[in-house]
């Protein structure tokens, strides 16, 4: 199953200087997407949870371990709508890509039962 969420992930540095309500709101608004993405790719609740996740940033300009930390938000999505099993290294594999281009986007790829 594969979706692209337009845009690019929120760096840490400017997540970590938000007011906390304000990153919580962004968060509930990201796993409200991600739950529609997922669905509208195929995703269904009855469905085996996914143990490999692959993350392609597209047109991210900046530092790439900021780009993976502002990801955490979408793995947790993954988590909290049952769509993955954990995002534990030992539970789930995590892999990062990063692409030049536009428009800025992350394409989300979720393999494995």
């Amino acid at each position: 199953m594969k979706f692209t969420i337009f845009g690019e992930p929120v760096s840490l540095n400017i997540s970590l200087n938000q007011h906390w309500s304000e990153r919580s709101k962004r968060n509930r608004r990201l796993k409200d997407t991600v739950f529609a993405l997922a669905w509208n790719a195929g995703w269904r609740k009855s469905m085996p949870k996914c143990n490999q996740v692959t993350i392609t940033i597209i047109g991210w300009r900046g530092d790439n371990d900021n780009a993976i930390a502002g990801c955490k938000p979408i793995i947790d999505a993954l988590w909290k709508n049952d769509i993955i099993i954990d995002d534990n290294p030992k539970n789930c594999r995590i892999e990062y890509k990063f692409l030049k281009g536009k428009p800025k986007q992350v394409e989300v790829e979720i393999n494995g039962t």
